[in-house]
């Protein structure tokens, strides 16, 4: 903003607005008004790092003029997470005014918009006159219904983006000016305008230039760019693959801003070029730049989703912008499901009626109103949900993950290298395996496929390189391209990751310092490269890899990681290390691009397990049981979306849980590169969904036809799978969440609609199957239970239900389909009033839950963090004992806003509450007008109890589901592990990334991840063990025989932590199989000498003990 003289302040970087639009001028320069009323936005060049969204940058400019908003509590919008009274009064709700998106304009129109029209034409779409300091700033002008929320939220951001180095250095001019005296005299050569791409007069006046590129990593939703004053257009990465893609269009012609695709999950590339013609001295002439500081003005303007929504009311199915302090969004919960234990849900169930055709009228809860859908790769959640406490007024709109400006030599860019592992086979093999010939004897097929376990197995594998190359050079009159011929240059290392001891080494193969042979694997060059199209996608060949190691999830193995950097040089330039044997005066190519990435050795592949009769896992060839919870995000208005310390932080927590997975759900994001970079250190394999849901995508409520652009929702799922198909950790696609991907009317899908839309199922496989082919595909987390594919589809649904979500007796957990009816029933054989006997086939897949994607229970943030977010009075306003209603009742009203889940069970399991059946601390009496009321005696007393209940309900839920594995259960996850808002539901952690209860009972029920552990059975009180491994477990044999101790070593102690005794139970197998849960037979001796107290009472097992 130096150019209307504005006082720079804190957070500077982020220098912004609201509320305000101005037009362009004739070149993109910014209107000169007063300083009040000039630019709305401006940011330095360090600001590209992570601008920010709409809200965001709202919060940023009221934190900085607090004394305007003395009205407002001050909060740190970085590190504080915003109070309902800032999200609701302050800024307006961006579905507040009513619309219409014309994608041709590329702007909002309005009712006023029309009146407007008549006598002022802006340049494009939100543009506003500029409006008063006061108004803006408030939020609150007098003309407000004059203006739409959608255009407050409307946003500018510009830079000065400078030059780089490389034009400000005279040395450089130097070797342009002798480039252009070679190009003259050769200009009749045509082997040199094939290497250089154009013809031999432009070579004379261009010679070796730098070429801008800039990489919107994400925006939400639609970027408009102007450089120097020019609108520019998006070029595309895609290749038209077949001609049935109809939904990829590579013909690039200018000004057509349909190539401009919507979507939140899309990367947009942009041409910023800059030739030595453009220079004078090496410095652009204009009003803005001086010789030392040479720039161009980078302006970018970010249009909201183009259908939004309404968020819904908390005690009301009507939405409304004018919303009381805790009535933002509905917590309207379907009615549980008939064949559900009855109690309080902290996520969806399926409607008790039978579903409406097409437009689903489902009551508002889930995404508000349910249209922010029809705008498709979108973040859903952000209008409203049953686990978080408010939507988010501008749906996430602005620049929400990075932004890359990069130079490059010439016109040619590489981009998504891709390394897909064709065959890996084991180098070494271990002795037991071979025969006195050294042949391996294989049991059967399946062992066949299985790699050796360990960190010091070393395989071979092969590799298949291609990288994406987009050609930006001159054109003939009838719009052909100068070919480009070069050469690529390949480095394939060891990947070192951040903190390794070692020097890091450059590792391009033409650097002067090289990297230590040690680090290289392989490294070699591949000539007779052309580049004459606009987007090529260049097959390199297979790659042998003779030595590597395994990437496995942590729970069976280490995760190295290997990197690929490619070098595409043309042939009128030499590398420095390629000239007569030494580096004196190397010729630079004119053309030069580099792309890299990391990848790992690993293969993996799904199946139907024979016994759970559910999609099954495959990593190397060895079946892993999968233990994980759900991931929505870091933060509900992402603002660590370009923090990889947060997402490290986040997986590790859960990585040290014992988790070897994640869900990311469909209601959230594509997750980012620093997500996924996370994942691939720590071990987890990630089930990354699109981004549809059954709450606003046609099931349950929506329209089956969403999202309405097909197209651009297509374009969106490309991108994502090529930015992360490299990843060893993402180990499967999902189609979204709880969708309906089989149209038949008998099972409870009237309308005969199908979720995703046909042809964008069909365009997803193609996509996947195209550019990846080397992952899973499945349609829908669950779809309905019944006893055949007309129901129920292993192959398109991970299964037929999921659930329950509220506190369970703790041996529930050890039953078949925990808190469900076993079997299962259909949402129509449900309002049909079908009873679980009438069943004509129990074992089914549909009628039993293998893969459970969702199960979840209650959740309490330990004493600090409620202080952060619950006022006084709500702390002192604690619920009493035998609560069993989310609100109302002795529930708080931010209790409720923040989403609280009784820890009473339902009145049909015995409606006991954990928290106050603890002896200790004692119960209080309130005497009211109702009665005595029980309760706890403080909040830090129900703090530390619930803590305790969360513990032992967390701990059981996981050692249920081990103890079953591969007899009942492929997968268990829990709903959910993360929390992106302060909340009183749904994780193991909370928003500050503080543990609860919780977080430590499922550390303790998978034993932190060990593969091998006890599980303790609390019906029967036997000890099961746990073995997750493909490998026979056997014990030390000396000259007497088996060690003595191969068993079970047990100690006990009193609650004051007096040991009462120890021993070991010793096994009777000499083995314990892979993959496989072995009871132990024996009696708990530690119970033998105990006298029944009430602990051991309430087990109901006081009466039998030995």
């Amino acid at each position: 903003n130096e150019r209307s003289g504005a006082t720079r302040r804190k957070y500077e970087d982020y220098y912004f607005h609201p509320g305000q639009n101005s037009e362009l001028g004739r070149r993109g320069s910014l209107e000169e008004n007063s300083e009040e009323n000039s630019t709305i936005g401006a940011a330095s060049s360090s600001s590209l790092s992570a601008p920010g969204t709409a809200l965001f940058q709202h919060w940023l400019y009221d934190y900085r003029n607090s004394s305007a908003f003395s009205r407002l509590p001050l909060f740190d919008p970085w590190n504080e997470f915003p109070s309902s009274e800032i999200i609701l009064r302050s800024y307006p709700d961006i579905g507040s005014d009513e619309g219409v998106f014309d994608l041709d304009l590329g702007r909002w129109t309005t009712n006023y918009d029309k009146q407007k029209q008549a006598t002022s034409e802006s340049t494009f779409g939100a543009a506003r006159s500029p409006e008063k300091s006061t108004e803006r700033r408030t939020g609150q002008t007098k003309n407000r219904n004059k203006r739409s929320a959608r255009d407050y939220y409307t946003l500018w951001y510009t830079v000065e983006l400078p030059f780089p180095e490389t034009f400000q250095q005279q040395r450089q001019m130097e070797q342009l000016k002798e480039l252009v005296i070679e190009a003259n005299d050769s200009s009749s050569n045509d082997s040199s305008s094939l290497a250089s791409g154009r013809p031999a007069t432009a070579s004379q006046q261009q010679a070796r230039w730098r070429r801008g590129h800039l990489i919107l990593h994400g925006v939400n939703y639609l970027p408009k760019v102007y450089f120097d004053g020019r609108l520019i257009v998006p070029y595309s990465t895609h290749e038209k693959l077949h001609d049935n893609h109809n939904f990829i269009d590579n013909v690039h012609e200018e000004g057509n801003l349909r190539n401009n695709f919507g979507g939140m999950f899309l990367r947009r590339h942009y041409d910023l070029e800059i030739a030595p013609s453009d220079l004078k001295d090496g410095v652009r002439e204009g009003p803005s730049n001086d010789a030392a500081t040479p720039s161009l003005p980078l302006e970018i303007l970010v249009l909201p989703p183009p259908h939004v929504g309404k968020p819904t009311l908390s005690h009301s199915s009507s939405t409304s912008t004018s919303a009381s302090e805790f009535e933002l969004q509905s917590n309207h919960l379907r009615n549980a499901n008939n064949n559900n234990i009855t109690s309080a849900n902290n996520k969806s169930q399926s409607p008790s009626s039978t579903p409406n055709p097409k437009r689903r009228q489902q009551p508002q809860g889930q995404g508000g109103n349910h249209d922010l859908a029809k705008s498709g790769a979108i973040m859903q959640c952000t209008a409203g949900w049953d686990w978080v406490p408010s939507h988010v007024p501008d749906r996430n709109t602005g620049i929400w993950d990075r932004v890359e400006v990069e130079w490059v030599w010439g016109d040619v860019k590489l981009d998504d290298v891709y390394v897909r592992v064709l065959n890996v086979t084991a180098a070494t093999i271990g002795d037991e395996l071979q025969d006195e010939n050294g042949h391996v004897e294989f049991e059967d097929k399946e062992e066949e496929e299985r790699l050796p376990l360990g960190d010091d197995v070393v395989v071979s594998a092969w590799l298949d390189l291609s990288v994406t190359a987009t050609y930006h050079g001159s054109r003939d009159h009838d719009n052909n391209a100068f070919p480009i011929r070069g050469s690529i240059e390949y480095v394939i290392k060891h990947h070192q990751k951040s903190g390794d001891k070692r020097k890091e080494h450059t590792t391009s193969p033409s650097s002067s310092s090289s990297p230590p042979k040690s680090l290289i694997l392989t490294n070699g060059t591949i000539h007779n490269i052309t580049i004459a199209t606009s987007v090529s996608i260049m097959h390199l060949g297979q790659i042998y890899l003779p030595r590597a190691k395994l990437w496995w999830p942590h729970t069976h193995g280490s995760q190295p990681l290997y990197s690929v950097e490619l070098t595409f040089r043309s042939l009128d330039g030499k590398s420095d290390d390629a000239v007569d044997g030494n580096n004196n005066n190397p010729t630079p190519a004119i053309h030069e691009s580099t792309t890299q990435s990391t990848f790992g050795i690993r293969t993996i592949s799904s199946f139907t397990h024979p016994k759970t009769k559910s999609f099954a896992l495959k990593v190397n060839g060895h079946p892993v049981f999968l233990q994980g919870g759900n991931w929505i995000t870091t933060d509900l208005f992402l603002r660590y979306s370009n923090s990889p310390k947060r997402y490290l932080q986040e997986l590790q927590l859960l990585r040290n849980v014992g988790f070897n997975s994640l869900r990311v759900w469909g209601g959230g994001i594509a997750e980012t590169t620093y997500f996924y970079e996370a994942a691939d250190q720590l071990g987890l394999l990630i089930y990354q969904e699109f981004w549809m849901t059954g709450d606003n995508n046609g099931r349950f409520a929506g329209d089956y036809d969403w999202p309405l652009d097909h197209e651009a929702y297509l374009h969106n799922v490309w991108d994502t799978v090529k930015r992360l198909r490299n990843h060893p950790s993402l180990a499967w696609y999902g189609g979204g969440n709880e969708l309906f991907p089989i149209a038949d009317a008998d099972s409870g899908n009237g309308s005969g609609g199908v979720s995703p839309p046909s042809d964008i199922e069909a365009g997803i496989k193609q996509v996947i199957s195209d550019i990846d082919g080397t992952r899973p595909y499945v349609t829908s987390s669950v779809m309905e239970a019944g006893d055949d594919e007309s129901f129920f589809d292993p192959e398109k649904s991970l299964g037929p239900k999921d659930g329950p979500y509220g506190i369970l007796d703790e041996q529930l957990f050890f039953d078949r389909n925990p808190g469900l009816k076993t079997p299962v029933l259909s949402d129509n054989e449900i309002h049909r009033g079908a009873s679980p006997s009438n069943v004509k086939d129990k074992d089914a897949p549909g009628r039993n839950i293998g893969f459970q994607t969702e199960v979840g229970s209650v959740s309490h943030p330990e004493l600090k963090s409620l202080q952060r977010f619950l006022s006084p009075e709500a702390m002192d306003s604690f619920p009493d004992c035998g609560e069993t209603s989310d609100r109302g009742g002795s529930v708080n009203e931010e209790w409720s806003y923040f989403k609280y889940l009784p820890f009473t069970e339902s009145e049909d399991i015995g409606a006991v509450d954990h928290i106050c059946s603890f002896l200790y601390p004692p119960l209080v009496n309130d005497t009211s007008e109702d009665g005595v009321k029980s309760r706890m005696k403080s909040i830090e007393d129900y703090t530390w109890a619930a803590q305790l209940a969360q513990y032992f309900q967390y701990k059981t839920l996981f050692e249920g589901y081990s103890m079953k594995m591969w007899e009942y259960y492929s997968a268990i996850y829990l709903w959910k592990s993360s929390s992106p808002s302060p909340t009183l539901r749904g994780a193991l952690y909370d928003w500050y990334l503080s543990t609860n209860g919780g977080y430590w009972g499922a550390r303790s029920g998978l034993a932190g991840g060990s593969p091998v552990r006890l599980v303790l059975n609390l019906q029967d009180f036997r000890l099961h063990i746990v073995n997750t491994l493909s490998l026979t477990l056997s014990p030390l044999v000396n000259e007497v025989g088996i060690d003595e101790d191969w068993g079970v070593k047990w100690r006990s102690y009193t609650l004051d932590g007096s040991l009462m005794g120890s021993g070991v139970v010793r096994l009777k197998s000499s083995t314990i199989r892979g993959n496989s849960v072995s009871r132990l037979d024996h009696p708990l001796p530690w119970l033998g000498n105990i006298k029944t107290s009430n602990m051991i009472m309430g087990l109901g097992i006081g009466d039998e003990l030995p």
